[in-house]
């Protein structure tokens, strides 16, 4: 009756990982790869455009729930699944905005990363709590759906029971 919610917890946890290391990846592969200074716009432009697109992707399927509680039925299920999650959570809390910094690192000029910061800053910090928000929420979705899941098989395993 729990492996719904598990299954939901270990789905929620590979996409975590899988979407920040594929942004971890886009700020950091210029930088050791030895991108030139001249190539930087387009690699600054990946980071914008994989927010829009997670943003996008994930309400386009986002799911239906009906209730609330979707987090602390997991807790009952799995403490340390969803321990491992909110750390998870807060590494990339902290992590995203250091590789905002990050991809403007190959400037020389003080003047030219101010510049720079002052037009990229004002669309990456939306893009970037809306991509969190919207990480939260459908992950609370999956959960609330999972639950649902748990309890409709708890429920149809009674009932077979009660048929005898």
């Amino acid at each position: 009756m729990r492996a719904p919610i598990r299954r939901a917890l270990d789905a929620i946890l590979l996409r975590w990982l899988g979407l920040y290391v594929l942004a971890a990846v886009i700020v950091v592969c210029p930088v050791l790869c030895g991108v030139g200074v001249g190539h930087m716009p387009i690699w600054r432009a990946a980071l914008p455009a994989f927010l829009v697109g997670f943003i996008g992707v994930h309400l386009w399927h986002r799911r239906r729930a009906a209730r609330s509680d979707g987090w602390r039925v997991a807790a009952s299920v799995d403490r340390g699944t969803v321990a491992l999650l909110a750390l998870v959570g807060l590494a990339a809390l902290v992590l995203v905005p250091i590789g905002f910094v990050a991809i403007f690192w190959p400037y020389e000029n003080p003047f030219e990363v101010v510049l720079v910061t002052s037009m990229g800053g004002p669309l990456l910090v939306p893009l970037w709590v809306t991509a969190t928000w919207i990480a939260l929420d459908c992950a609370t979705r999956r959960l609330a759906c999972s639950a649902d899941e748990a309890d409709q098989a708890l429920r149809d395993y009674w009932r077979n029971v009660k048929r005898g």
